[in-house]
Formats: C-alpha cells, structure tokens, sequence
C-alpha cells in the first residue's frame, strides 16, 4: 500500500513537473519571437557560430520546436493530465488525513498554474511547425496523449457505470 502512494507520488510530482515544463515553452517563444528566424526555432550549431546562452540577446535558450507551438504546449499539458489521472485511478487516498493527498493537490496546482501561463501567452505562439519532419513528431505526441487520456477516462468510468 505504502509502496503504491509513493509511486504515486512520484508519477503526481513527475505530471506537475511535465505540466510547468510547458510554461518556458510559451513564455520563452514569445519573448524571442522578434529575434528567433521566422522559418526555424532551432540554434545555428556551425563552427562559425559557437554556441553558448548569450548568443540570444534576451540571455534565453530557444526550446526545440516540439514545444515552441501551440501543438507542442497542448501535447504537454495532456501528457501531464494523463499522468495525473492514471495516479487518481490507481493509488487509494485514504482521506484527508493522509499524506498523499497533499502532493495529489499541488499536482493539480501545478498544472492549474501552467493551464493559466499557457492561455496567457497562446495567441503569440505559431500554431505548427513549418518542419515537416517535426510537425509530425508533435502530431503523434498529441495522438498518444490523446489516446492515453481517452484509456483512462474509460478505466475511471467504465467500472462506475456497470455498478449501478
């Protein structure tokens, strides 16, 4: 039982985590949407240019462009939903009084925070990559996210509706 809720635990912090991953990804592609070339999201890796964090003049680290639309800021926050309702439909909480209910709650914070960051920046993000080799790369994270969150609607369902 104990060993369940600390897995659980980990897997919750892990889905804030990947949740509050999303917010750099939005903030920091509209801070450097003036800089950042039009065509590509990615840093010039050439021996002439060496790389290095102040090779941006806002001092920024472009993301790969996986997470640098608004595909890629979607795909994450429900890979994190996902995350956090196979914890809801795995671990017993066993009410108020227990731990687990606590790390439950700023799992669900977090993502609540990076639900808001991303809606505040979302109409500054691109809608897709112009990269055909990573818009297809996003598009089946989305996929993947999608279906795992559908599985687990229906596991968290399913049950409900046969016992009554």
């Amino acid at each position: 039982m104990i060993l369940q809720q600390i897995i659980g635990a980990g897997v919750t912090l892990w889905a804030g985590y990947a949740a509050l991953r999303a917010i750099p990804a939005a903030s920091n592609s509209t801070t450097t949407a003036s800089t950042a070339p039009a065509a590509s999201n990615t840093v010039d890796m050439s021996p002439s240019t060496p790389f290095s964090l102040d090779a941006d003049p806002a001092g920024l680290v472009r993301l790969p462009a996986v997470v640098s639309t608004r595909i890629g800021v979607l795909t994450e926050l429900l890979y994190s939903l996902g995350m956090l309702m196979f914890v809801r439909l795995i671990v017993d909480y066993e009410g108020w009084t227990y731990w687990f209910i606590y790390i439950w709650m700023v799992g669900i914070a977090s993502f609540v925070f990076a639900v808001y960051r991303a809606g505040l920046t979302w109409l500054e993000l691109p809608q897709r990559t112009k990269d055909s080799k990573a818009l297809r790369s996003q598009m089946l994270r989305l996929a993947f996210s999608v279906a795992l969150i559908l599985i687990i609607a229906g596991a968290i369902v399913l049950p409900g509706l046969f016992l009554s």
